[in-house]
Parts: structure tokens; sequence; C-alpha cells
């Protein structure tokens, strides 16, 4: 049919839009189809690597601590992912994340991704840009943290 996108839906995720042909194609036998249901936990902080979420519907949280000290430190959206850092560095998870709505999404095992991204200059270079973005995030919401002066009331 004229107009009509035949590509991966996984071509939507921020990491694969516009990728070149070998590296979509490198990628493609590696995705498993998952989904998870609102509360489900797709992994505990301290688990060991295991798989990759490109995230195509729904929301998960990111947090750390239990009740009632959690600490919410992110939200994954459609389009975002999870998992990658210890895809990369192969240490245990930093975070837990848990499914806030139903999500579906696009798994890959962490070592797998890992060799692809080491194989795939372009998605290499995407992800560090995805990680660097995330990162400074994280530097600013410290900075308002760590550095926030109290307002005076009546003072701009």
């Amino acid at each position: 049919m004229p107009g009509m996108d035949t590509r991966h839906p996984i071509t939507r995720h921020a990491l694969f839009q516009d990728l070149p042909d070998d590296e979509l194609e490198r990628v493609l036998p590696l995705l498993r189809p998952r989904c998870f249901r609102r509360g489900q936990v797709l992994f505990h902080r301290g688990d060991r690597t295991g798989e990759v979420h490109f995230v195509m519907a729904g929301a998960v949280r990111i947090h750390v601590g239990e009740p009632p000290a959690e600490r919410v430190v992110a939200y994954v959206l459609p389009g975002e992912s999870v998992g990658e850092l210890s895809a990369v560095d192969g240490l245990p998870r930093s975070a837990t994340a848990v499914a806030i709505e139903d999500v579906e999404c696009y798994s890959v095992d962490a070592e797998a991704f890992r060799q692809f991204i080491e194989r795939a200059p372009v998605a290499c270079s995407r992800l560090l840009r995805l990680l660097s973005a995330r990162l400074r995030r994280m530097d600013e919401i410290a900075a308002e943290l760590l550095y926030c002066e109290p307002r005076v009331p009546g003072e701009a």
C-alpha cells in the first residue's frame, strides 16, 4: 500500500530512528516483544544485568529504596529505554524498575546488546548522546537539590 511504513516498529524508538540498514538488520533478530502488567517489576536494584527494554507503550517508574523511603529518580516513557547502563558496564542494576501502566516493549539480552553497540557506530554514538542527556538531567536535579537557597517571602 503506497505511503505505508513497512519498517519494524522499533524504528520509532529514539535509539533506532533512521539507523543505517546494516545496523538495523543486525539488531532486529535480537529483539523480543515483551509485555509487563501494571505493578510488575522489570528488575530490582542489585539484580544482575539481564535485558535492555525499549518501551513502545506504557510507562515505567525507576526508584531507589523501599516504602516509605522510596525515591523516584525517573519515569521511562515510549521511545525511551531502561537497563542499558547495566548492559554497557556489566554492573548490577542501580535502581528498581516497575511498570506503572501496562507496558509493551522490545527486550534484548544485555550481552547481545553490548556486542551490538560495539559493532554499530551510529547506534553507539546515539546511545552516548541519549545517556549524556540523561546524565545532564540528573546533574541539574542534583544541583537544584544540593544548592537551592530557600526563598525569602517578598523577594524575587
